[in-house]
């Protein structure tokens, strides 16, 4: 049985070496080999963020995103849109998402501050949406979550951050 969460008990970090990542299991032991072996490399070179969501009191390490900038060329987009002059629209790529096997819901708290890193990352650069390509088997997620599947694709979805505003773009 997982642990109840509450977004107030947890804290995320840029990746540092100060939390023990051994402890960290998930389902999928890609995600866990990524995080233990490639992903300090990634975030050091500049190729993705990651971040790691920690738990206050016990410093134990929930779950991780990697975040790096992107975009979708707009003919990729659901009917056409979002449609701009631009060839792209500029996104965040969700490149890992995972959570402990012992805390779940946890991926929703992720995505949540992924959505909220976004927004705010929207005020000083374009980025105008979220995508990811999603692992086979877990596309429902991103479904329910409020992705939308790209044209043509198998598993892009994305997150159209201010669908409230077409006229903006």
């Amino acid at each position: 049985m997982g642990k109840r969460l509450s977004p107030d008990d947890f804290e995320p970090h840029s990746y540092t070496t100060q939390f023990n990542l051994d402890d960290f299991k998930c389902q999928d032991k890609a995600f866990e080999k990524y995080l233990k072996k490639e992903a300090q490399v990634d975030h050091n070179t500049n190729i993705g963020r990651v971040f790691l969501m920690v738990e206050k009191k016990t410093k134990i390490v929930v779950g991780f995103v990697t975040l790096a900038m992107g975009h979708l060329p707009k003919k990729e987009g659901v009917d056409g849109k979002p449609s701009t002059r631009y060839a792209t629209i500029p996104g965040l790529l969700l490149g890992q998402l995972a959570a402990h096997k012992e805390y779940k819901g946890m991926g929703t708290l992720l995505l949540d501050f992924v959505i909220n890193h976004t927004l705010e990352l929207s005020q000083k650069v374009g980025c105008r949406i979220i995508y990811v390509h999603s692992v086979k088997g877990k596309e429902w997620w991103y479904e329910k979550n409020g992705f939308t599947l790209v044209k043509d694709s198998e598993r892009t979805f994305f997150m159209d951050l201010f669908l409230d505003e077409p006229e903006k773009y």
